[in-house]
């Protein structure tokens, strides 16, 4: 390793604040604590020990259809999660899946009412981001929101960054299946999808050096032979609006995780030119540990310039950072060594029939044939 350099990339200097602080920087392996009350029923395999059987429930065909509903609409708001619960059921006996943290629920039930008073103020019709041309929401810079505090919180730092993704708002977006069964209504109109609530936790997708949360609409089909509902980000809603808007989803999700495409991207360029799973899962890992650790400091240099008001009783004394997997702080995830290795393993099976018409439309320019035979 070159003088001057930490584990993680971080120069002497850094690592040296974080331990004037009385802060440790992150170590290698800090996400492979369980995260419990992360995310409900999100993929949280980190360590290495992944069975086959969780993998193959993890990249089994996503389907967001969910089941038919009832009589009508159901409540637009996020349903809250159970009190102290942590964990759900999963798998058999001593299996557990992460559920949703407490404040990143708070903060997402928060965003989605932000969003819904956008679309109801705007003349638009959409909230703000889309009026500014943007599908994502990103926290604004902790130094312009720690100016207007008196008292410094490190969730000013850990604020998530969401995707917002309501394709209605672009498109009127046909029933899947009734446009299969070629369903009209009673006026001889396609039958359209129509607003049915926000779901009730965004989903995670893992990018370069951070999660990425995206927030979409639930939708029903109010024919009643139909009745189905979606995710706004199902594959079966994304192969019916145009390929144009679709486009924009940049995001590749399995059974209950993703990575955005530029990841992807990333993934496949590296396991192309030899390397494996592991350093990949690492290096990804120190790209999102990086990130934390340039937070922290920040954090620790704003509380430094304030450390004269707390002795003196005008501020309260300033919370820890907490560590890079604290599910009630930080709340840092990686996929495991075995996701991407399923994930990267996943998308060439998908991609097989393009890759074998490529190689037979490539030009014979040497053949090469064995017919040797073996005789007993």
């Amino acid at each position: 390793m070159p003088d001057g350099a930490s584990e993680y990339g971080m120069d002497c200097g850094a690592t040296d604040l974080l331990a004037e602080h009385g802060a440790q920087p992150s170590t290698k392996n800090g996400n492979r604590d369980r995260d419990a009350d992360h995310c409900e029923e999100w993929y949280d395999g980190e360590g290495e020990g992944e069975d086959n059987e969780d993998m193959e429930e993890e990249f089994r065909e996503a389907d967001d259809e969910e089941d038919v509903i009832g009589s009508g609409p159901q409540p637009s708001e996020p349903a809250s999660p159970a009190a102290g619960a942590n964990t759900v059921p999963h798998g058999g006996p001593g299996k557990v899946r992460s559920t949703i943290a407490k404040w990143l629920y708070t903060d997402y039930k928060d965003m989605c009412e932000r969003l819904k008073n956008e679309m109801r103020r705007n003349i638009s019709g959409k909230p703000n981001c889309y009026d500014g041309g943007q599908f994502i929401i990103n926290p604004p810079a902790p130094i312009f929101e720690a100016s207007r505090r008196y008292q410094l919180s490190p969730q000013i730092f850990q604020r998530p960054r969401y995707f917002v993704w309501l394709p209605h708002l672009f498109h009127c977006i046909p029933c899947p299946p009734c446009k299969l069964a070629s369903r009209t209504r009673k006026d001889g109109g396609a039958v359209m999808l129509c607003l049915l609530s926000w779901p009730r936790m965004p989903r995670r997708v893992t990018d370069i050096e951070a999660n990425i949360f995206i927030i979409g609409q639930r939708y029903y089909c109010g024919d009643e032979r139909c009745r189905r509902t979606y995710q706004s980000w199902s594959k079966a809603i994304l192969d019916a609006i145009p390929q144009s808007l679709a486009a924009h989803f940049t995001y590749s999700l399995t059974f209950r995780s993703g990575l955005t495409d530029r990841l992807v991207a990333l993934l496949r360029s590296c396991f192309q030119r030899g390397m494996g799973p592991s350093p990949f899962a690492e290096m990804i890992r120190t790209f999102h540990i990086r990130r934390y650790e340039l937070l922290h400091i920040q954090y620790l240099e704003m509380v430094k310039t304030r450390a004269q008001f707390a002795t003196t009783g005008i501020l309260a004394l300033h919370r820890p950072f907490g560590t890079w997997a604290d599910v009630d702080g930080y709340a840092g995830f990686v996929p495991s060594q075995s996701y991407f290795r399923a994930f990267y393993d996943a998308l060439i099976e998908k991609h097989a029939p393009e890759i074998d018409q490529h190689m037979a439309m490539l030009p014979a320019d040497i053949l090469s044939i064995d017919h040797s035979f073996k005789v007993d």
